[in-house]
């Protein structure tokens, strides 16, 4: 019996053309996709991997990174029952991936469009940042700082003050110091969404299907007109999110030096402790060159979320 072919859908994102089994929360590439696309992803059987040999990263209590080669990444991920997990290997060009029966697909797309983007942008030689950058009014800038610092929410409320998302939470950085563009969504809390306004953010969707994760948020998926699908050759500033305080106007410090600058910038690589020292070379080597074309900056947002909005509108006017 002739097997049923799998269906494959094609996707624009991260400067890459994706042709992809698994769904992903990402735009289909409207325009005619080339023969063969940059990067494929395929969901089927997967060898086992031997620890003992291979440098082992482990991210966080859920996420552990596998290098079984210089171009050969595994990704390993468990759900809060560890009984569900689900297993990627990132090679340049490929991801092949699996799942147990307790993981939703959709969940896995967005994992594939977050670890596994950073995944592969460091099998392929490029440096990989934790953050978000915006356009504003001509002006460019990456927002950078710790989980939970408030970034997708200040990126979130400056796109609803009229600036166009280039990538958020992975920022791929190429071998030339360009920016890629990443997809046209935003991870907030749903509270945050309603008090920008529909007519702001109208498309929402749970950010997991996963009942487990109802605490995620929602994923808000921006309009044309809100995302800036080409990437970027340089960054006018760079906004380093510090501590919060009660007022209600953002407090911009003044810019550190270069020096101090690529190295706040090289703190925030994605997995940056973890990686291998190539790979750190490779993210402290963009930090140079991003400090040396834009200035660097600490901001406090205000404690009061209610205050974002205003917020938000002073950070658009010192962008721009």
């Amino acid at each position: 019996m002739t097997p049923r072919p799998v269906a494959r859908d094609r996707y624009c994102g991260f400067g890459l053309s994706i042709e992809s089994e698994i769904r992903l929360p990402a735009p289909f590439d409207a325009k005619s996709p080339p023969t063969v696309p940059d990067l494929t992803m395929r969901r089927g059987r997967l060898p086992d991997v031997d620890m003992a040999r291979a440098h082992t990263m482990r991210i966080s209590s859920s996420i552990c990174i596998v290098e079984s080669g210089v171009d050969h990444w595994v990704i390993l991920a468990r759900g809060v029952d560890a009984s569900d997990r689900f297993t990627a290997h990132v090679r340049r060009g490929r991801i092949d991936v699996d799942w147990t029966d307790g993981v939703h697909e959709a969940d896995v797309g967005r994992q594939l469009l977050g670890v596994g983007i950073a995944a592969h942008a460091y099998v392929s030689e490029c440096a990989c940042f934790h953050g978000s950058v915006i356009e504003a009014g001509g002006g460019t800038a990456a927002i950078l700082g710790p989980s939970g610092a408030g970034k997708s929410t200040l990126v979130a409320g400056l796109v609803a003050a009229g600036a166009r998302l280039v990538t958020e939470e992975v920022i791929v950085v190429d071998s030339d110091g360009g920016i890629r563009s990443g997809v046209p969504g935003v991870k907030i809390a749903a509270q945050m969404a309603a008090a920008f306004g529909a007519e702001v953010f109208a498309n929402r969707q749970a950010a997991a299907e996963h009942p487990a994760y109802s605490s995620e948020g929602i994923v808000v998926a921006l309009r044309p007109s809100q995302f800036l699908s080409t990437p970027l050759r340089t960054i006018g500033g760079v906004y380093i999110l510090g501590d919060r305080h009660a007022g209600s106007d953002p407090i911009f410090h003044l810019a550190v030096s270069r020096a101090q600058g690529a190295a706040i910038l090289a703190g925030s690589g994605y997995w940056m402790p973890h990686l291998p020292r190539r790979c750190q070379a490779t993210n402290f080597a963009a930090a140079q060159r991003l400090a040396l074309e834009s200035s660097v900056q600490r901001v406090d947002l205000p404690n009061d979320l209610s205050a974002l909005s205003r917020a938000a509108d002073c950070m658009y006017e010192h962008i721009a």
